[in-house]
Formats: C-alpha cells, sequence, structure tokens
C-alpha cells in the first residue's frame, strides 16, 4: 500500500461505505444473531491496509452502521468486537496467506470474538444466561467458520488484489 495519505483516505472511505452498507442494510439483524458478508470487505481490507487501520476501518464501519440504521441498542463492544476482527483479518493474512492462516484466523475471529466476546456483550446487555447464548450461537458459529474458510479461500485467489495493491 502506498504512504499517499490521499490515496489511503479515499480508500478507507470507500471501504467504511461499503462495508456500512453490506453491514447495516444488506444484512439480517436477529437479537442474538447477524448475517452479514461485511467481513468480506474486512478480508480485502486487510490485504490493503496495515492491521490497525483495517481494524479501524471495521470498528468505524461498524459503528457508523448502528448509528444510520440501528436494529438494537448500541453498544460499544460490539465495535471493539469488530475492531478486533479486522486487526487479525489484517495481521494473520498479511504475513502469509496459507490454508493454515486463513483456517487459523477465521477460528480466532468466530470463535474468540464472535462466540466469545460478542456473547459476553449479549450477556451484559440483555442478562441472558450463558447457557441459553452458548447453546443458540454455538451451532450458528459452526457454520460461520466453515463459511468463512471457504469465502476467505476464494478471495484471497482472485490475482487481481495484487495487481491492485501494486496500484494503489
Amino acid at each position: 500500500m502506498t504512504k499517499n495519505p490521499a490515496k489511503q483516505l479515499a480508500l478507507g472511505a470507500v471501504f467504511i461505505a461499503l462495508e456500512t452498507l453490506l453491514g447495516s442494510v444488506f444484512s439480517l439483524q436477529f437479537l442474538l444473531t447477524k448475517i452479514s458478508f461485511s467481513f468480506v470487505l474486512m478480508i480485502i481490507a486487510g490485504y490493503f491496509f496495515s492491521p490497525f487501520m483495517a481494524g479501524l476501518l471495521s470498528g468505524v464501519s461498524y459503528t457508523l452502521g448502528m448509528l444510520l440504521f440501528p436494529k438494537f441498542p448500541f453498544f460499544l463492544g460490539f465495535s471493539f468486537s469488530a475492531f478486533l476482527a479486522g486487526v487479525l483479518f489484517a495481521y494473520c493474512l498479511q504475513k502469509a496467506a496459507t490454508w493454515w492462516s486463513i483456517i487459523g484466523v477465521n477460528f480466532l475471529v468466530t470463535f474468540g470474538i464472535y462466540l466469545g466476546f460478542n456473547s459476553w456483550w449479549l450477556h451484559l446487555l440483555y442478562g441472558t444466561s450463558w447457557s441459553v447464548l452458548l447453546t443458540t450461537r454455538t451451532p450458528q458459529e459452526v457454520v460461520t467458520f466453515g463459511i468463512y474458510v471457504l469465502v476467505t479461500t476464494m478471495v484471497l485467489k482472485i490475482p487481481t488484489w495484487s495487481r491492485l495493491a501494486q496500484k494503489v
């Protein structure tokens, strides 16, 4: 990625706008779960930006989506989870996008952040018992993990990203 601040700002703004749309407008939100493909933009942002910047873009886009299109009470913990997921995707996938790094980062994000942290946030917000949270969310996260690994592999196999990264 170039150090040109104008290009970084413009590309970052595009990622925030697209991730906000995918995460808020084009998603299904329920009380204990959310179905969205905004993680694809986290993966791509992780390819173009540093881990901190990719995390910042993810956290800002989540916060912006909650402020513009609220579906439940805003809680800063979910923004922190989005930030951590962006950092992890960028850190693990910039080193070397091997099969093991793809499985590892998706395992950490899915089970560590989404099942762990997000269940904790839901427990704090609604007082839902851990047994209910883990019973309902674990099967969903197992399916999410498989989808994330498959989609991450497909996205990273696109040869255009390396050419785009050289031009930007």
